[in-house]
């Protein structure tokens, strides 16, 4: 099954604002730092994704969620294709399924998106 994967992706620009401002002024500031630190630090999953700052980074082919995520870490990289630049599948990631549906990766497993 092909599942499409999405990250919010930060720049050095974004990481020098985090570095230069901190964490909060930083997100006031950008909207795509808001993005990454509701998905990666305060795991409010549905609130990252409806920022609209996810971008469509890959293509994974894989038998379920788990193996997408084996697969966005470890490979076989015949198995991912390649959309944008991509960082290896981890929380605040969202993952669609050909159903459509949304999941994001959690500390622990997966959380259902709407």
């Amino acid at each position: 099954m092909k599942y499409e994967i999405y990250q919010v992706l930060i720049t050095e620009l974004e990481v020098n604002l985090i570095n230069a401002n901190g964490r909060d002024k930083a997100a006031e500031m950008s909207p795509v730092v808001n993005a990454y630190m509701l998905s990666t630090l305060d795991r409010d999953y549905q609130k990252a994704w409806d920022t609209g700052e996810y971008t469509k980074v890959a293509v994974i082919d894989a038998e379920d969620l788990n193996d997408v995520f084996r697969i966005g870490n470890i490979g076989p990289e015949e198995n991912i294709e390649r959309l944008e630049r991509m960082h290896s599948v981890s929380v605040g990631d969202v993952i669609k399924d050909s159903d459509g549906n949304l999941v994001a990766v959690a500390s622990c497993g997966f959380d259902s998106l709407k």
